[in-house]
């Protein structure tokens, strides 16, 4: 094999392993990775600014994140033990612990309890802030909460009963996204792999090069992108399942 074609299969290579890459895990901080003594101790300065950046990054892809179900289970399970330990259902809403989606959506939640508004006006204002669709399971949760705060009755009956539906709901994606895994891996392979053989060919061959720099040869190649790119898109929302 001559080093030209051993290149070329080199290639090909990295193309299908970056297309069947799975993505990196978020690493959190106080992991091994982030310990400044492996990377040479920087200096605060630089920490601090790092930090900012990466906060106002995470609060930017929370306010594109819709509310899971196991975030609304979660926030569900601590107002429900804030009311078993003797708390209103007031006090419950306002300082319950939230996971950083949940407290984006809810803030006109507790805003509304800081101006005193009454729990049923204030879960109604929530209910009015999450728009007609989406966030179906904090939906789900504020609803149920603003019948208890309207007609009375035990909140933490209610709340639990409200928790095991999330969750259940959290199993049936966790269940569809694995079932789905195999989908995603061959939407990535489809759309790389027409990308990666134009690379090979025009490493390979010169007279791709003339072909794809004449008139002809560049409208073929922007109509391929653009329908590539199509069917990249068809294919992550048929995987996706959106419902919307």
């Amino acid at each position: 094999m001559s080093a030209r074609d051993a290149a070329i299969v080199a290639a090909a290579l990295a193309i299908v392993s970056m297309a069947t890459r799975s993505p990196r895990p978020v690493r959190r901080p106080g992991t091994a990775s982030s310990d400044p003594r492996r990377r040479g101790r920087p200096t605060t300065g630089s920490i601090a600014g790092l930090g900012s950046i990466l906060g106002h990054l995470r609060r930017r892809s929370a306010r594109r994140r819709t509310v899971s179900a196991t975030d609304a289970a979660e926030w569900a399970d601590a107002i429900a033990r804030r009311l078993r330990s003797g708390e209103t259902l007031r006090s419950s809403l306002a300082d319950a612990p939230v996971a950083p989606s949940v407290e984006l959506a809810t803030r006109p939640l507790r805003l509304a309890i800081e101006r005193g508004r009454s729990d049923r006006d204030a879960i109604d204002v929530a209910i009015e802030h999450l728009g007609p669709s989406g966030q179906i399971s904090l939906r789900m949760l504020l609803v149920s909460l603003g019948v208890v705060a309207e007609v009375g009755g035990p909140a933490t009956l209610a709340t639990d009963r409200v928790a095991a539906a999330l969750r259940l709901r959290a199993a049936d994606e966790e269940d569809r996204a694995a079932q789905s895994a195999q989908a995603r891996l061959s939407a990535r392979v489809l759309t790389a792999v027409p990308v990666g053989m134009l690379l090979l060919l025009v490493v390979a061959d010169r007279r791709v090069v003339a072909a794809i720099a004449s008139p002809l040869g560049a409208t073929c190649i922007a109509v391929g992108v653009t329908l590539n790119l199509l069917g990249a898109w068809w294919m992550h929302r048929l995987v996706r399942g959106d419902a919307q």
